[in-house]
């Protein structure tokens, strides 16, 4: 039997769970690393051994909020320099971890280093697969890297994406920088992908988690429940630390209905009548907290600041047309939009405009690591990420830092031209030969996402995977 370990990955690991089921009968042995004991619970109530599974909850309950020792910190500081990590990068990058004791954040981050380096060490492990959003994702990652086998983020590639056609890969790091690129396309690869290509561009359809729900912030009874339910994970399950603390999590609640009621009041938003007559720039915001500004855009944690450094250097014949994350209404204060209006050429859009008709009439689309920056290069734009990401050959520059480009660079790319349809083609076709059928997305956000078939497709891209021996 060859071993592998599953993170838990909030309901994801439903999933996760059906797929090491599976991988039984082909010869793999599954361990899991919780951070939680609601999922150490249901891990033993599916049938999994103890032993099986590293609860991290029981490991770290032991550590105090004393200031680091000497010795802590001479260790720390040999994992750092051995993995080129900083601590101190980790400690911001969670959304949880960064409220706490700095000195609390950094025992239990060398904590959880040493007990799943035991783990993984102990129990002669083969591979790791995880998402990497949490603290202890990203540790794992390093412990693996340190130790030297292979850790992997699972994640959608983003386009293409939706029923029959969603596709996931198996990345390395926590960044989603670079593609996975061990096998080259063939016809079938380039046949799809100039197929897709066409009909992409006809649908006009973005990533289908956008789909997945929508709601109007507003104060609900279901409320009541969530409050009763997070007293208990305070008294039963306090060192879970992939969960918004119970106070700051009715804050946040509560500040995002109080903004929406601002914002519906005040209106700040632009008709998009009024904005497609104009010469634009587009740049889509993220949704925060998000590990894909969090951990794979960190430098830019304060998304508006960068924003706001990018819009000054944008030539004086262009607007500035920006549009918020439909996922993020009222999580943006109607003051956070007057920052950025503070430019009169800043436009604000409606974040539930359809952003397919604000990239038609765009000259240049960017995001700090969106994927609305590969559907806009996929649609023909010039298009534009502040950090690296996996479909970066098909945007205008690797990367563009908002904090140092400069107004005759940007003046430059928005006079080069997009990405030709050959190399689109080929970019869609390496996706396809390197991902696998599925979507490995929360099922109780949708039931397409826990479906047999899509769990049975999700089976079958691990099979495949680890049977070529790259896992």
């Amino acid at each position: 039997m060859k071993n592998i370990v599953f993170l838990v990955s909030a309901n994801k690991t439903v999933i996760f769970k059906e797929v090491a089921k599976k991988l039984e009968n082909d010869g793999y042995s599954s361990y899991w690393i919780t951070p939680s004991q609601k999922w150490n619970k249901w891990l033993l109530d599916q049938g999994i051994a103890q032993s099986r599974i590293l609860n991290l909850p029981d490991k770290v309950s032991v550590s105090n909020k004393g200031r680091l020792s000497s010795g802590e910190i001479e260790r720390i500081s040999r994992i750092e320099n051995a993995a080129n990590v900083s601590f101190s990068d980790l400690y911001f990058m969670d959304r949880v971890l960064r409220k706490k004791d700095y000195h609390y954040s950094f025992r239990y981050m060398l904590t959880c280093f040493d007990e799943i380096s035991n783990f993984i060490k102990d129990n002669d492990v083969k591979s790791v697969f995880s998402e990497q959003t949490w603290n202890f994702e990203i540790i794992t990652s390093i412990a693996c890297n340190s130790i030297g086998i292979n850790s992997y983020y699972i994640d959608g590639v983003k386009v293409p994406d939706g029923k029959d056609v969603g596709r996931f890969a198996f990345f390395q790091g926590s960044l989603l920088d670079k593609l996975p690129q061990s096998l080259k396309a063939d016809k079938e690869n380039f046949e799809f992908a100039e197929k897709f290509l066409d009909k992409y561009r006809s649908n006009k359809q973005g990533t289908s988690y956008l789909k997945s729900f929508f709601y109007k912030p507003s104060i609900k009874f279901s409320w009541l429940l969530k409050l009763i339910k997070h007293l208990n994970y305070l008294l039963f399950d306090r060192f879970d630390l992939t969960r918004r603390p119970l106070m700051s999590l009715a804050r946040y609640r509560l500040k995002q209905v109080f903004n929406y009621s601002i914002i519906t009041l005040v209106k700040p938003f632009n008709k998009i009548d009024n904005i497609k007559s104009k010469k634009y720039i587009l740049i889509a915001l993220h949704k925060q907290p998000d590990s894909a500004v969090d951990v794979a855009a960190s430098a830019f944690l304060n998304q508006f600041e960068a924003i706001r450094a990018l819009v000054r250097k944008v030539p004086l014949d262009y607007d500035i047309v920006i549009k918020d994350h439909s996922h993020a209404l009222g999580l943006n204060s109607l003051s956070d939009y007057r920052f950025l209006l503070k430019n009169p050429r800043v436009i604000l859009a409606n974040p539930r405009t359809d952003t397919f008709e604000l990239i038609e009439s765009a000259q240049l689309v960017y995001s700090l690591g969106g994927t609305v920056s590969l559907e806009a290069a996929i649609m023909g734009k010039r298009s534009l990420t502040a950090v690296e990401k996996f479909f970066s050959s098909v945007t205008m520059r690797k990367f563009v830092n908002p904090y140092q480009v400069t107004t005759n660079e940007l003046i430059k790319i928005l006079n080069e031209e997009p990405p030709t349809d050959e190399k689109l083609v080929e970019y869609i076709a390496t996706v396809h030969a390197n991902s696998y059928t599925g979507m490995v997305l929360d099922p109780t956000s949708n039931a397409m996402y826990g479906s047999n078939e899509n769990i049975n497709n999700i089976y079958l891209g691990f099979k495949k995977f680890l049977s070529k021996g790259i896992g």
